[in-house]
């Protein structure tokens, strides 16, 4: 440990003197510089937390060395020449990846339109089965006292324009609510708002155009079911149009991959980089 802090207060006299940088360890003919590590230190560390982090990162390198070294004596030579064609296809589709990324960035036309996704969703409805239950729903939670309450009820169950304007004036009487029933939602999602999380208990409630009441100690929720959509049922297309917008702008994506690759084939002929001989 001594010679390790001694090791390390030369080498940062040594780097900020811009002198020449001396190995901290060595495995064979392998030699692994500070600034190697560097950046797995923490200026804020204490001494001892120092010596412990460049203590493990030199002992870390040097067993992956080691291990290295002793796969490469112990492999034979064709699974080491099977691993060698791995790394450098592997080496290759990451090159390939990450260029294709960066080239579809600028390229792709991420602004899918209304009347693209009406389309596919309409000729892949089938595809657009719920695999559960949906609600459109309200509610507004009370406090248990509203001297208000016959008037809310009448406005909350009607919802035209007028009542959505006198229940936005006196909003700050509610605990909470949620009015905008054009957002389709899971039922469980729903009913734990009132701590209903048994499918059981709030499965009675799952009727079109219902309201009712529930009440525990603290609060009364006026509740409004507008519409259901049972499991199996054809998704609406709102639920489903961030996983439309997805599907679009990848095919998007593949579409101009292929128009890359012939592309690219076609340059690497005209400019001689690419033939094939008889």
């Amino acid at each position: 440990m001594r010679k390790i802090i001694l090791i390390l207060l030369i080498i940062s006299c040594e780097l900020e003197n811009n002198s020449k940088e001396e190995p901290i360890a060595r495995v064979n003919d392998n030699f692994l510089f500070f600034s190697e590590i560097q950046e797995s230190l923490d200026e804020n560390m204490s001494q001892n937390d120092s010596m412990l982090a460049v203590n493990n990162a030199i002992n870390n390198w040097a067993s992956k060395k080691l291990l290295y070294e002793k796969a490469i004596f112990n492999l034979s030579n064709s699974k080491q020449n099977e691993l060698d064609l791995l790394v450098k296809s592997y080496a290759s589709d990451l090159y390939i990846s990450n260029y294709e990324k960066e080239w579809l960035k600028t390229r792709v036309d991420t602004i899918v339109s209304n009347d693209q996704l009406q389309s596919y969703y309409n000729e892949n409805k089938n595809k657009f089965r719920l695999r559960q239950d949906i609600l459109l729903a309200r509610f507004i939670e009370l406090p248990i006292e509203n001297f208000n309450k016959t008037q809310i009820v009448r406005s909350f169950r009607r919802l035209n324009f007028q009542d959505k304007i006198y229940l936005d004036s006196i909003s700050l009487q509610f605990k909470s609510s949620f009015i905008n029933d054009s957002v389709w939602l899971r039922p469980e999602l729903f009913f734990n708002k009132f701590k209903i999380e048994n499918k059981i208990k709030y499965n009675r409630y799952l009727r079109k155009k219902s309201f009712f009441e529930i009440k525990d100690l603290e609060s009364l929720y006026l509740v409004y079911i507008s519409d259901i959509l049972r499991k199996n049922d054809y998704a609406p297309m709102s639920y489903v149009k961030p996983t439309l917008v997805q599907i679009l702008l990848n095919k998007r994506k593949l579409e101009m991959k292929k128009q890359l690759k012939t592309d690219i084939l076609k340059q690497g002929i005209a400019e001689n980089n690419f033939e094939i001989y008889d």
